[in-house]
């Protein structure tokens, strides 16, 4: 949705401004209470030194348990703790997101690629343009606030905030089509599709058991292929009932109309209610026999729903409701706005 563009600066200095704050904030006013990690952690989690953990209130009653720490004073460290979170909440600036985006990407096309290529001059091409995407890697991640767990070949694992999951995930997709862009145009002059790398991104809590959330990604990153392959999937995994999947393509930039929505449930201009509500308006619909005449109809009782909740409509807003002429055209609309809807604002509703 072009048209949003001019949300889209504003949105992110807040962001920028928020996250800013809310860093200093913590460390700020958790570095006295907040115990350091050990030494040789630190070259895994870069400049942050602090033990997360008991960020999450959810997690202090198994931490007085794991610590080796005197009683007494695990129960008045873990007690400053809370009152320090409760004072930041009350400032409006919110506590960490228990929730994250854990990242499996794979590269599409590489055995019909490799069976293309010809001379021992184009395999070494094909293996050093491969070699400089994975080593590239854990730099994207780093320089977009995530983190590279596994790189190699055209095999990505990495661990984001679910803010910064989009743009990471765009940042590793363009770096491999540069990467290895010119590997589509072997010696014998025949023209063959590049490589492309398909993305899974499973929105997970942190108490997720860490195998589980990566079979949640394997199968996002499953339905991210799909049949024409060059896909993003994103799929919400709630710690309670919810769970949504989301899915497009790259060259139809597929992430820019997810962001759009985060931006406008972000902005408030769209409730957060309105995935529930819009299925409970319409979901009379979902049984209708005629193809035809529910392809006229959706659209139009879409608008009208969406209007009787003050909703401001503009070109882009009106062409992507005119796209809902069938139920399944519906439901992928309804986990889109799910999706959006947590990546903006949480389970806090």
């Amino acid at each position: 949705m072009s048209s949003l563009s001019d949300h889209e600066e504003n949105c992110e200095a807040r962001q920028n401004r928020r996250d800013s704050v809310l860093i200093s904030s913590y460390v700020s006013s958790l570095s006295d209470v907040i115990p350091k990690i050990p030494e040789d952690w630190k070259s895994l989690l870069g400049d942050w030194e602090y033990d997360a953990s008991l960020l999450y209130e959810q997690r202090h009653d198994a931490i007085k348990k794991e610590f080796n720490l005197d009683r007494d004073f695990c129960n008045e460290l873990l007690r400053r703790i809370r009152s320090k979170l409760s004072e930041i909440k009350r400032s409006g600036q919110g506590v960490p997101s228990p929730y994250y985006a854990f990242i499996l990407a794979d590269g599409d096309r590489m055995g019909e690629t490799l069976g293309n290529l010809k001379s021992p001059e184009e395999h070494r091409k094909f293996s050093e343009s491969l070699e400089s995407f994975a080593t590239s890697v854990p730099d994207i991640c780093a320089q977009n606030g995530a983190f590279c767990i596994y790189s190699g070949g055209d095999d990505v694992m990495a661990l984001s905030p679910i803010d910064n999951v989009l743009k990471t995930v765009r940042a590793l997709h363009d770096a491999f089509g540069e990467k290895m862009g010119g590997i589509s145009k072997p010696s014998t002059g025949e023209q063959h599709k590049s490589p492309t790398l398909s993305v899974g991104v499973v929105i997970a809590h942190v108490l997720e058991p860490l195998d589980l959330v990566r079979e949640f990604a394997k199968k996002a990153e499953k339905a991210a292929k799909g049949t024409e392959r060059d896909g993003l999937c994103i799929s919400l995994h709630t710690r309670g009932i919810e769970t949504a999947d989301t899915s497009g393509k790259w060259n139809e930039k597929f992430d820019e109309k997810l962001q759009d929505w985060i931006d406008l449930f972000k902005n408030n201009a769209l409730p957060s209610n309105l995935p529930y509500a819009t299925r409970r308006d319409l979901e009379n619909m979902e049984h209708w026999e005629k193809p035809e005449v529910l392809a006229d109809a959706l659209p139009k009782r879409l608008t009208a729903s969406w209007k009787h909740k003050q909703i401001s409509f503009n070109d882009d807003l009106q062409n992507r409701v005119k796209e809902v002429v069938s139920w399944e055209k519906m439901e992928q609309l309804l986990s889109e706005l799910r999706v959006a809807r947590f990546m903006a604002v949480g389970d806090d509703l």
